[in-house]
């Protein structure tokens, strides 16, 4: 009898775990074909459809989805001259489960054209899912320390490793991955201003 419950068991663990396999690759997928989607519609200028998978966060802090795309249109008529030419994918996407959503990071590497220079680069996506990773929405790190990621969004778990955006000119995008490390951002240290023991306080006559 305490075999069977035992081989029960095992049977058990391994269909879920085999389930969780499954589920973490049918989420991953959707985070890339959405986070395609997403460049697409940015590459073809359609705010409307890019906004779609902005983060709520990012209307909050522009005070809602219309001040955003009216933003988009502003700076995009700033930069014309600006044409994206490749964009892949890098490395693997990070997934985990926090506050009772999921979250992922991905990286992402991009070409652009700005008249004839031609940039590589890479940045990278924090997403959020509340429907059990089928719907992801996201927002670009641009920030240079993890003080700054926590302090704009402060639903971002700290358990993703958040990669830092970088960019080359001259070089193009496959040349660029050839040699990639993804540098990940860090805390600053906190510092504490000191008082000089030598230091006077000025006289008022």
């Amino acid at each position: 009898m305490i075999k069977q419950i035992f081989i029960i068991y095992l049977f058990l663990l391994f269909t879920q775990t085999s389930r969780a396999q499954f589920d973490t690759a049918a989420v991953k997928l959707n985070i890339l074909n959405q986070s395609d989607s997403m460049f697409t519609a940015f590459k073809n200028k359609d705010w409307n459809s890019f906004s779609n998978y902005m983060h709520p966060a990012i209307f909050k802090l522009v005070k809602g989805k219309k001040e955003f795309i009216q933003l988009l249109e502003t700076q995009m008529k700033e930069l014309q001259n600006l044409t994206f030419t490749d964009y892949k994918q890098v490395g693997n996407v990070q997934i985990i489960a926090a506050n009772k959503t999921l979250q992922c990071m991905v990286i992402y590497g991009l070409q652009m054209l700005i008249d004839s220079s031609v940039i590589s680069g890479v940045s990278s996506s924090i997403g959020e899912s509340t429907d059990n990773g089928a719907t992801w929405k996201f927002i670009r790190n641009n920030s240079n320390t993890l003080n700054q990621v926590y302090t704009q969004f402060p639903w971002i778990s700290t358990s993703l490793k958040i990669a830092k955006e970088d960019q080359v000119f001259g070089v193009s995008l496959p040349q660029y991955l050839a040699t990639y490390q993804p540098v990940y951002l860090k805390n600053l240290p906190k510092t504490f201003g000191v008082r000089s023991k030598t230091s006077t306080r000025k006289k008022i006559n």
